[in-house]
């Protein structure tokens, strides 16, 4: 457990078990170094999806930790931990792509399809411009897309989405605000990508 003050950060790199060891390590330090603490300010996760020909997607994001000691213990110093909010959204996520394999259909009980964040970039794509100009949450509008593309009904699944698509855009804005749209469409479905690879129990890469 975590004392006041404290912060936890982490950098992880997922690739073919056949990609050097030493590759993995170095890019795990560097997602810890420069995205996890020094981009995303610490207490934060960054996560590198490898492919033979690169970086495929990084997923970064702040997580929090929700301090209890006001809940009627004076002078109470320990913080504790529940699941960070990253955590709840990614497992969400993962969970319906993984229910995605089990039928051959699709439904509106929460099965993702595997083109979801390919459809999802095409359309950030096109309203790229307007998210990284506004300085108004985005939220209403990554909820509209992430409806109308995956064709969902279960709010909490919608939610969850958008809440990883947010955390790509934030990390997007976070690099350059002149970021082109179609680079900051990249990163705003890393996240997603990042599910869907858990949720293939180490399978391949799926379509580009």
């Amino acid at each position: 457990m975590l004392g006041r003050g404290q912060s936890l950060s982490a950098g992880i790199a997922i690739a073919h078990y056949k990609t050097p060891l030493s590759l993995l390590l170095e890019t795990a330090e560097d997602l810890l170094e420069s995205e996890a603490k020094e981009r995303m300010g610490r207490s934060a996760l960054a996560v590198a999806l490898l492919s033979r020909g690169g970086t495929k997607a990084i997923f970064a994001s702040r997580w929090r930790v929700r301090e209890t000691g006001d809940s009627g213990s004076e002078g109470r110093s320990e913080v504790e931990p529940e699941p960070p909010d990253v955590q709840l959204h990614l497992d969400r996520v993962i969970e319906a792509f993984g229910r995605r394999r089990e039928s051959a259909e699709r439904s509106a009980g929460g099965r993702l399809p595997g083109r979801l964040p390919y459809k999802l970039r095409q359309s950030i794509e096109l309203t790229g411009r307007v998210m990284v100009e506004s300085e108004k949450d985005a939220g209403p509008m990554i909820r509209r897309l992430v409806a109308l593309e995956s064709g969902l009904s279960e709010e909490a699944l919608i939610e969850s989405i958008s809440q990883l698509v947010e955390c790509g855009l934030r990390y997007g804005k976070g690099q350059d605000r002149r970021l082109a749209a179609g680079r900051l469409s990249q990163t705003a479905v890393a996240g997603l990508l990042l599910a869907r690879r858990l949720a293939k129990d180490g399978g391949g890469d799926g379509p580009a």
